[in-house]
């Protein structure tokens, strides 16, 4: 969720196409169903491209690989031009309509796969989304300063533990 959080305060056109869905997702009484929010194309889009850039995870997780296989982080995948274009941007449309822009799809699997995958997998996209939603349909959010973005970014640091900077933020209603 932090890693939305940042990838929205940076890029603040998402930020109100977001917004924009939302509200045309609210029904009759301006409701909004979690399984409504499972269907929302930009948003799907921001978590993948999220989960891709900010992975959640710590890059230790032991894997069991073939004997000519070799162990590698998420992140190393992710981040990797032999399976993503233009590895460094945010480019939500890589997941639906530019999926020219993944090479490898089969490598994206932020919550594990087989015996591995991830139990909480479905209860923590439900909490993303609805803790997303209820922020981001009531406030905007803003980066205390201007090098505020810049600087939480130099500081994440992975490894078997994951380190993140202070993401300070200013919500406006």
């Amino acid at each position: 969720m932090t890693g939305i959080l940042y990838c929205l305060m940076r890029y603040p056109d998402y930020q109100k196409r977001l917004q924009d869905e939302f509200d045309e997702a609210k029904d009759s009484n301006n409701k909004v169903d979690v399984q409504d929010l499972t269907k929302l194309l930009l948003f799907n889009e921001i978590i993948n491209e999220t989960l891709r850039l900010h992975y959640a995870g710590p890059s230790g997780f032991p894997r069991i690989t073939p004997p000519e296989g070799i162990r590698v982080s998420f992140s190393a995948v992710f981040w990797d031009e032999r399976n993503f274009k233009h590895l460094d941007e945010f480019i939500l449309e890589r997941w639906y309509s530019r999926r020219n822009l993944i090479y490898h799809p089969e490598v994206f699997v932020p919550f594990l796969m087989g015996v591995y995958n991830c139990v909480g997998k479905n209860t923590a996209l439900m909490q993303i989304r609805w803790t997303m939603y209820s922020l981001f349909s009531r406030f905007e959010a803003w980066p205390l300063n201007k090098d505020q973005l810049q600087q939480y970014w130099a500081k994440r640091a992975d490894g078997f533990n994951i380190g993140l900077g202070l993401l300070w933020t200013i919500f406006k209603e």
